[in-house]
């Protein structure tokens, strides 16, 4: 497995603005390459008025993202053949994506480093989970969803190595400040 603080990928970069002390919030900026942007701001785009980032005022704020990404599987999974194995993955995929959201709200209010690295953690875990359910969905005839399902697999790996880079800053101002004490 390589290492998360290693990955590069060529159609984003992820710079940390920082790590608060008050609260311990991150602010994070994403930058993305022109034509990923270009989807992101409704070009090309196939995902509807519930696209994760469609309102280019929120595209930093890593809450309302979230947010915005559970309710685009919601909205796409409201269009994707039924079946039973459908069914099953569809309600593992709606816990998981919305869970990616919230375990990072927790994080943002959490009680102590401790407990803000395991809820970013867990924030990651749901992430790879969200993108492991997206994978396994099963759309036999609706090859037209298929962009759909591309664009949301896309942005769960973006908020895996979000979460890894957040992590491993946080790693690192906590080394630095404890051989400073």
């Amino acid at each position: 497995m390589q290492d998360p603080g290693k990955i590069q990928d060529p159609r984003s970069k992820i710079q940390l603005a920082g790590l608060l002390r008050s609260g311990l919030r991150i602010r994070c900026k994403v930058y993305c390459c022109p034509a990923l942007r270009m989807k992101l701001r409704g070009h090309h785009r196939s995902m509807d008025s519930h696209d994760f980032s469609a309102n280019r005022e929120h595209s930093y704020d890593l809450s309302e993202r979230t947010y915005r990404f559970a309710r685009a599987i919601c909205a796409f999974l409201k269009k994707i053949p039924r079946s039973i194995a459908n069914e099953e993955y569809s309600r593992q995929l709606i816990r998981s994506s919305a869970s990616v959201g919230a375990n990072y709200l927790e994080a943002n209010d959490a009680l102590g480093a401790n407990d803000f690295a395991v809820k970013i953690k867990t924030s990651r875990r749901e992430a790879k989970e969200t993108t492991f359910w997206i994978r396994l969905l099963d759309l036999e005839n609706a090859s037209g969803l298929e962009p759909d399902r591309q664009l949301l697999l896309t942005e769960s790996q973006e908020y895996v190595r979000i979460f890894s880079a957040i992590l491993l800053s946080f790693e690192r101002n906590r080394r630095k400040n404890s051989e400073k004490s």
